[in-house]
This record gives C-alpha cells, sequence and structure tokens, in this order.
C-alpha cells in the first residue's frame, strides 16, 4: 500500500509552481496527474495508492489555536485558495471515477489522521508512507512501514522511532501552534516565548532506554499539556468517529471507479495516454 500525503506532496507543488497563479484547471491537472504518476512508477510493487487528502480538522474543535498562524499566513499571502481547491477537488473527483488509486477526504479529517488509521489497521501489508513530514516517524516503529520523501528523494527514517514521538510530545510542533508541554496554549498563537526544553528536561521525561515516559517526573500542570499534546500529535488517539469514518471512506472509496484511465485521457485531452499503464 502506497500512502500520499496529498497536500504535502501534491497540492504544494502547485501552490510552489512556477505556473501564473490562478492556473487553469487544465494546467492544475497535469501538475497533480504527473506527481502522482512519478510516485506510482518509483513503487511499482507497493499495491494500492492511496491518496489522503485534508479536509478541514477535528483538532481545531478540541484546541483553536490548531494551525492558527498557518491560517493567518494564508489569508495574506494573495493566493486564491478557494478558486484552487475549486480545481484541484475537480480532479480528484476524475481520479477517483476514472484511475484504480483510491481518493480519500472525510469531513474534519487531515491526511495524518488517514495515514495512521491505515497504517494502524493494516498490521501485516507493507506500506510506503510518500511524505516529508517527519510527524510520520511516530509510525516507523512497525516493521512493515516506511517512508519516502518525494522532494529530496530520500527515505525518512529516526535512528531510534520511539525516542522520537517522545520528543515530538514534549518539545510540541510550532508549525502546527502546538506549544511544549512546559508552555501553555496561546503561547505559539498569542507569539510568547516558550520555556526551553533543555537535555536535562529530556533526560528527566523520557528513560534511559527511550521505552517510557517519566510522567512520575511531571506535575500536574506538565501532565495536563502532555495530554493536550498526546490527543493533538499521536496518531494513536484520533478520535473513533473519525477513525470510522475514514475506514468506511476507504471500503467506499474501494468501489467507486466508473471509466478507464485511457478514456479519461481522450476525454480531456491529457498528456498521458502513452503512459496509461503507470496509471494502475
Amino acid at each position: 500500500m502506497i500512502l500520499v500525503d496529498f497536500s504535502g506532496v501534491v497540492f504544494s507543488r502547485i501552490v510552489h509552481s512556477e505556473t501564473p497563479q490562478p492556473m487553469s484547471l487544465d494546467e492544475t491537472r497535469h501538475v497533480i496527474l504527473a506527481a502522482l504518476r512519478e510516485i506510482r512508477v518509483k513503487f511499482p510493487n507497493h499495491g494500492t495508492m492511496v491518496i489522503c487528502c485534508d479536509n478541514g480538522s477535528w483538532r481545531r474543535d478540541v484546541f483553536p489555536q490548531y494551525k492558527a498562524r498557518r491560517r493567518e499566513t494564508r489569508a495574506n499571502d494573495g493566493i486564491d485558495y478557494a478558486s484552487m481547491w475549486e480545481s484541484v477537488n475537480t480532479v480528484l473527483d476524475e481520479i477517483d471515477a476514472h484511475i484504480p488509486w483510491l481518493v480519500i477526504r472525510q469531513p474534519n479529517t487531515e491526511a495524518d489522521d488517514i495515514i495512521g488509521t491505515l497504517v494502524h489497521h493494516n498490521p501485516a501489508d507493507p506500506i510506503m508512507i510518500v511524505s516529508r513530514d517527519k510527524d510520520f516517524i511516530q509510525l516507523h516503529g512497525r516493521p512493515n512501514v516506511y517512508q519516502y520523501d518525494p522532494i529530496t528523494k530520500t527515505r525518512v527514517y529516526a535512528e531510534d522511532a520511539r525516542r522520537y514521538a517522545f520528543e515530538h510530545l514534549i518539545r510540541g510542533d510550532v508549525g502546527d501552534g502546538i506549544p511544549n508541554i512546559l508552555s501553555e496554549d496561546n503561547c505559539l498563537s498569542d507569539r510568547i516565548r516558550q520555556k526551553s526544553i533543555t537535555k536535562k528536561v529530556l533526560a528527566d521525561f523520557i528513560s534511559e532506554d527511550s521505552s517510557t515516559l517519566l510522567t512520575g517526573n511531571m506535575d500536574a500542570d506538565t501532565i495536563r499539556r502532555l495530554k493536550r499534546n498526546l490527543k493533538l500529535i499521536s496518531l494513536s488517539h484520533i478520535p473513533d468517529e473519525i477513525v470510522n469514518g475514514i475506514l468506511d471512506g476507504y471500503e467506499k472509496s474501494n468501489s467507486i471507479t466508473i471509466g478507464t484511465p485511457l478514456e479519461y485521457f481522450i476525454n480531456k485531452n491529457v498528456n498521458f495516454k502513452d503512459m496509461v499503464g503507470d496509471f494502475r
């Protein structure tokens, strides 16, 4: 199984493309199909390709500061994201209908949730996560899971995936607006300096063999903030209703294809007619 982090891998190509914005629907279609074909060709023997899409996030409901700075930046960067996403979603609908790849878009669900859920529910199948996001290192402890960065064209890994995951929980995620466990909820959204996570703090909070978090060394406020970060960061703590929605969407996506890639390419005058064997 190939799990593609669509926003991180494909949508970013559209945003950073040299083609003047906004792209036309035909230009958007070409960029998306070319990027996904490249992944399929890179991993021809890894089974089904699943395109995992962001569609809102339940995390904002439980933590309003989640990605608040990122939303602020996008609101001021001059890009018409509404038009861009309209074209992207049109192409995703076309892929869903004509190419034997699975497209999963569930309400209030991020690609991270989809990837984490499918990894947890496929413990034996070889899985290749295609993303440069190191958040997925927490899934690397499973022997069937690998990760590939299509930008640098290298494997993503950590020498000690379990320790990396613990440090991630302790340090938080600045890019997503999640503070470290010594800092309050609003510090990043309000541009307040976080308290430092030193080597001593890590030594106090993670066992020497990296097997467990030493919650006995944490005070009540730190434990509360650790639980905050577990809920927001750990892909083992996705709410049941989100997990069930993902699994339902996965099953439904398995049965949607109504056309063939060649028919689609001819109908849309797409330049991949001689490469139709790559779209499998």
